[in-house]
């Protein structure tokens, strides 16, 4: 529909939306109709009210191509800045680095990423850096689908459906920005969705087309992933979340 809503949680669980904040997309024009907008994900920086929303316009050639920042304030969601990205680049997944001082996008259409700073006081992202991840050269469709950083914030990793890879790359302690560590081979095809454990010492690649979710070891010196023996076969996994032991 075009927004992003907030439900609130009772006893009873949850309860209709209480605030909708609407994101427009292109307006129509003599050649083109209007474009619905639509953001892919909600992610809050670590202890903040500040949180990040990834926007892609699906009509073909005709995309919003946007990450937008906002601060949830007094129950409602409050736009401070918008960024926006290379046309039918799609951005699909972000996520904010420990320190909340950077912004890590992932575009799945153009398989990039994208560095951003974030100036929390004045609400305001700016773009550092955008590199490619895949190897140089991958002839073939890869569209890559999942992006999460380290809780140490040394390491930062994204995936690629097709080729069916996981990329690992370095941060830059002082700047934020990346360097190519390595590509790892994801276990299975097209990985869908991938994340961490919480202690950061454990990697997951949720399969879809293979049907498996694959279990990596990571190494926290260095970032690289080893891939234990251990597939966990389930159709077609699109989604990981960690529950408390309580």
């Amino acid at each position: 529909a075009g927004n992003i809503s907030a439900l609130a949680i009772d006893q009873h669980g949850l309860q209709p939306p209480h605030s909708l904040a609407r994101i427009p997309g292109h307006p129509a024009t003599p050649d083109a109709p209007e474009s619905l907008s639509r953001p892919h994900e909600i992610v809050f920086a670590p202890d903040s009210d500040l949180f990040a929303v990834p926007i892609q316009g699906r009509a073909a050639g005709y995309g919003i191509d946007m990450i937008r920042l906002y601060r949830w304030h007094k129950g409602e969601a409050r736009l401070l800045d918008e960024i926006r990205l290379a046309p039918g680049s799609w951005p699909r997944h972000v996520d904010f680095h420990p320190s909340g001082k950077w912004l890590y996008c992932l575009s799945e259409l153009s398989s990039t990423l994208t560095v951003l700073e974030v100036d929390a006081q004045r609400g305001a992202l700016r773009i550092k850096q955008t590199l490619s991840t895949l190897p140089e050269g991958y002839p073939t469709r890869s569209d890559a689908s999942e992006v999460e950083v380290h809780p140490s914030g040394r390491f930062v990793y994204a995936a690629n459906r097709g080729h069916d890879s996981i990329g690992v790359f370095a941060v830059d302690a002082q700047e934020g920005t990346l360097s190519v560590i390595d590509w790892v081979n994801c276990g299975g095809k097209t990985p869908r969705f991938t994340t961490l454990s919480p202690d950061g010492r454990r990697f997951f690649s949720a399969n879809e087309e293979s049907d498996t979710i694959e279990v990596f070891d990571v190494d926290v010196q260095t970032g690289q992933l080893h891939r234990r023996q251990q597939t966990i076969t389930t159709p077609s996994p699109t989604c990981i979340c960690f529950a408390s032991a309580d």
